[in-house]
């Protein structure tokens, strides 16, 4: 649960960090409750954590250029980093690059998704401060 901002015209930001998920595909959606008791729930959300990390990720957390090292770079197929909410804040191009530039997304959690050309994507939890 995270306690309400009230009623206001600014846009405001939620997180929460899921600290022991399941080494297997955990499901997200959020219940959202308006203080008249409303209430509404968002689409379903889904990553997969696997027990056994193929990508190395570094340095974590990170301030400036986030490294991604992978045994056969050929098998990655896109890079994506989520914000805490999950928007994506990075979205790799049509050739994933190893270095990623992130002086420029706001401190937070992120979650950092390798997709594979022929197997599970990997998921890694990724700090980023200042």
């Amino acid at each position: 649960k995270v306690q309400s901002k009230r009623n206001n015209n600014f846009l405001r930001q939620y997180g929460f960090t899921h600290d022991n998920p399941a080494i297997a595909l955990n499901y997200y959606r959020l219940r959202m409750v308006d203080v008249d008791g409303a209430a509404e729930f968002s689409e379903i959300k889904s990553l997969r954590f696997l027990g056994l990390k193929n990508a190395e990720v570094f340095p974590n957390p990170a301030k400036g250029i986030l490294n991604i090292r992978f045994e056969n770079w050929g098998r990655v197929k896109g890079v994506t980093l989520y914000n805490s909410v999950g928007i994506a804040a990075y979205r790799s191009k049509e050739k994933p690059e190893q270095n990623i530039d992130v002086r420029h997304l706001p401190s937070g959690v992120y979650t950092l998704r390798v997709t594979l050309s022929d197997g599970p994507d990997e998921t890694h939890r990724i700090v980023l401060g200042r």
